[in-house]
């Protein structure tokens, strides 16, 4: 099927993209087990390494259980296991 934005899109790239067969939750626990000094994340100069990552990652969710959604709508966006967002 065709889209109107098809036209627009660059010939190099699929216009459908392929489930990964991992979810990024999943590849981010291995990466952070196998190499957690290695970087992850590179911003601005500061390096943010697979362990900090992790670490970030799983203390959003409990964040956003922890507070009312209405005070934490940023957070609820990304959560995991707030189901009132």
């Amino acid at each position: 099927m065709d889209r109107p934005h098809h036209k627009f899109w660059p010939a190099r790239l699929p216009h459908a993209l392929t489930v990964p067969a991992t979810s990024l939750w999943d590849n981010l626990a291995t990466s952070a087990r196998r190499y957690p000094a290695k970087p992850a994340i590179v911003f601005f100069g500061r390096v943010f390494p697979y362990a900090e990552v992790q670490r970030q990652a799983e203390r959003r969710p409990r964040a956003c259980t922890r507070w009312a959604c209405a005070r934490a709508t940023a957070s609820c966006s990304t959560c995991r296991t707030a189901r009132s967002c």
